[in-house]
């Protein structure tokens, strides 16, 4: 079996913006994105089987678009500062993904967007926002799929769809004030909330 690897490094400097494109159509790809800095975009698809993607951007107002085709594939975003957004979508069987975004040294966590769209069976997603004013919208469509998503902070939204049997999600919100959730599962679904008032 051929190993494709691929490695972006895209650097940035303040006041300063950048996009990048980075694509993998094989099998057991590797893709690496680094952007630090403000108003830095990307873009990454990946299709096939076995593939790892891996996209951190550090600075305020950067954007992430992510589109994985296949399955078994392993998905992880970080993102740090505020004004972050994460557009995901997936679609295929067994593939997992993880999101996070938090603040970093004197910049605070806040205005944050999280939006994933999950498309087959046996996929999972975990995401964590540490701060406020953040959002979280998962879609999960078909069978066996997972969902553990925390949120630590004030006025942050969080929204679930699951469609489909088996699926199980587990949603855990911290902060001063109580924050929205809504939830909407069809089908033979479990649901684990943890909603406090007062902070972790």
């Amino acid at each position: 079996m051929k190993t494709f690897i691929l490695r972006w490094i895209v650097l940035s400097v303040l006041l300063a913006s950048f996009s990048t494109v980075p694509f993998a159509d094989a099998a057991d790809s590797s893709v690496v994105v680094e952007q630090i800095g403000e108003y830095n975009t990307s873009n990454a698809d990946l299709e096939g089987e076995g593939n790892i993607l891996d996209v951190q951007q550090t600075g305020i107002s950067n954007a992430s678009d992510i589109g994985v085709v296949g399955s078994t594939n392993v998905g992880t975003s970080i993102q740090q500062g505020q004004d972050q957004l994460l557009d995901i979508l997936i679609t295929g069987n067994n593939n997992r993904f993880s999101a996070s975004q938090v603040g970093i040294g004197a910049i605070t966590s806040h205005q944050n967007s999280i939006l994933l769209k999950q498309e087959g069976n046996n996929n999972s997603a975990t995401h964590t926002q540490i701060g406020s004013g953040n959002s979280q919208n998962l879609g999960q469509l078909g069978n066996g799929n997972t969902a553990d998503l925390l949120q630590d902070g004030d006025d942050n939204t969080l929204i679930v769809q699951q469609s489909g049997d088996l699926n199980s999600a587990i949603l855990s919100q911290y902060g001063e004030t109580a924050a929205p959730i809504e939830i909407y599962q069809t089908g033979g679904a479990v649901i684990e909330i943890t909603h406090t008032a007062g902070g972790s």
